[in-house]
């Protein structure tokens, strides 16, 4: 089976899932009910063929048997082999909690979608035209704080090189940054830990009230650690643009910096001169780190 992604509409809001695409040998593997039984078990947690032939009061042959033909199929794999009072105990993991097929035979590769509003006029004919502006690392600003979501922007330059070419060093630390130059920015970091996205929070509807996110559409305030903004607004300052990642803390940051670069297109079918979307990541796989992503607003 191969590695899949698929997009997920559901009320009203987009989830991306990681997926496996099926073969003929997992979909014949799917046509039995206790492997069926076998697979909604092991989407709980990882369990031993005496637990779950247990489970389903069937002999020990007939675990191994189902299980051995998951195996084959490539549903589940072996994650830990145990040795207990002489012999060893193999414990099984789904190999993937969302399954994919599909009748068309060709399928047109993807293509990266593109929207020339999306990056302008922070990119215009190839050319980076912004500096891309992160909290720095040692105590400063109003809040003494030190920025943990520079490295962030490593990620988002590396997208923006897929779309264009630079002069100079495009990344800037927010001490040394002039809001009143008048450049259009990238600004990197919330409030609390990047000093000019605090200076330029005034100039955009107030979005962060000390750290937290306030809503879009009504009073609502959003106070999760792994909560978003992206935004693309005038600066206060003078006539350049903003186009801000930040989050109510570093994860909130990253979270809106993946909504931007992986659901490119969520993103560029709202975008506008001036836009405010609010996100939410979510850690799918329980590795401690995000791989999803929620429009909330």
């Amino acid at each position: 089976m191969e590695d899949s992604e698929l997009l997920l509409e559901k009320n009203g809001k987009l989830f991306r899932l990681k997926a496996k695409t099926l073969d003929t040998r997992a979909i014949k593997a799917l046509s039995n009910s206790t492997r069926m039984k076998i697979l909604k078990m092991l989407s709980k947690k990882q369990m031993y063929s005496g637990e779950i032939a247990s489970k389903l009061r069937i002999d020990n042959q007939k675990a191994h048997y189902h299980i051995k033909e998951l195996l084959k199929s490539g549903l589940i794999a072996k994650s830990e082999i145990k040795e207990v009072k002489g012999t060893f105990a193999k414990l099984y993991r789904l190999n993937a909690h969302n399954l994919f097929y599909s009748f068309k035979e060709e399928i047109a590769p993807y293509k990266d979608y593109k929207d020339k509003n999306l990056l302008n006029p922070f990119i215009e004919e190839g050319m980076l035209k912004a500096k891309i502006i992160v909290g720095s690392p040692d105590p400063h600003g109003p809040y003494k704080v030190r920025a943990r979501d520079g490295h962030y922007a490593t990620a988002l330059a590396l997208y923006l090189g897929k779309n264009s070419l630079f002069e100079g060093f495009p990344i800037v630390l927010d001490i040394d940054w002039d809001i009143k130059r008048n450049e259009h920015i990238i600004l990197i970091g919330g409030p609390i830990s990047n000093i000019i996205t605090n200076k330029v929070n005034k100039g955009l509807k107030k979005h962060f009230l000390t750290g937290k996110i306030r809503g879009i559409k009504g009073n609502k305030i959003y106070t999760e650690d792994n909560i978003g903004l992206i935004a693309k607004a005038n600066n206060p300052y003078n006539n350049s643009q903003v186009l801000l990642f930040a989050g109510n803390s570093a994860i909130g940051t990253k979270a809106a910096i993946m909504a931007f670069i992986d659901e490119k297109k969520m993103v560029a079918e709202r975008i506008s001169r001036e836009f405010y979307m609010i996100v939410q990541g979510f850690d799918l796989d329980g590795d401690g780190k995000i791989d999803n992503i929620e429009l909330l607003e």
